[in-house]
């Protein structure tokens, strides 16, 4: 059967099976656990035949039911368009500068993933400022951030690689790795939250006086 999120749409698919580990498949749609030996895929094509695929590099937004709504070319600015319940997909490069740190949103609650995991996304903070940063704003495990390295954050304060107060996002399949926090939390900074937290490595990090992962 096809995925949920395409079931019901009227376009044109591609199915089959394919022992290649690259092959150009809809997001959403092709599950790479196997890493292409054999793996069953499902292409969404445009009106011209083509697979819509990923830009290498791009940010790119999808509505609930993974239609493009936008390219970007910061995180945020794909946070920023991103409709409730929707998908932010982030392409492989190292994302440094304004608009790729201290990443936020609120009054919604969506995904934020990687295309192909935290070796190939990454969120540079070249000290200064954190990953991701969520301080009251209603986050809950619908809300998800996947397969990302988040390294060299640096904070005067608390949660160098992620803060968390009053929120509890589910993060998944991260690296958190060399990031700083003058108080608490070098890693992560969880305040009145319960964040769920799986499959992630936190290492090398410190904080001036507790948790420094």
């Amino acid at each position: 059967p096809l995925p949920s999120p395409l079931a019901h749409q009227e376009i044109s698919l591609l199915l089959d099976n394919t022992s290649s580990p690259d092959y150009p498949t809809t997001i959403g749609a092709y599950d790479t656990t196997y890493n292409g030996y054999g793996d069953v895929f499902v292409s969404k094509l445009d009106n011209n035949l083509s697979t819509q695929e990923e830009t290498p590099g791009s940010v790119m937004v999808y509505d609930p039911d993974w239609t493009l709504v936008e390219t970007c070319s910061t995180i945020q600015k794909g946070i920023d368009l991103c409709p409730n319940g929707g998908t932010v997909s982030v392409g492989n490069r190292t994302y440094t500068g304004a608009g790729n740190k201290n990443l936020s949103w609120f009054g919604k609650h969506i995904s934020v993933i990687s295309l192909n995991g935290p070796e190939n996304c990454i969120i540079d903070c070249q000290g200064s400022g954190r990953g991701f940063y969520f301080d009251n704003s209603g986050q809950n495990s619908s809300d998800l951030i996947k397969g990302f390295t988040i390294r060299n954050g640096s904070v005067t304060d608390n949660g160098g690689g992620i803060y968390c107060e009053s929120s509890s996002p589910s993060i998944t399949n991260c690296t958190i790795v060399g990031n700083t926090a003058n108080s608490y939390g070098g890693g992560i900074l969880c305040f009145s939250s319960s964040p769920t937290i799986t499959n992630c490595t936190i290492v090398g990090n410190t904080a001036n006086s507790y948790g420094g992962g």
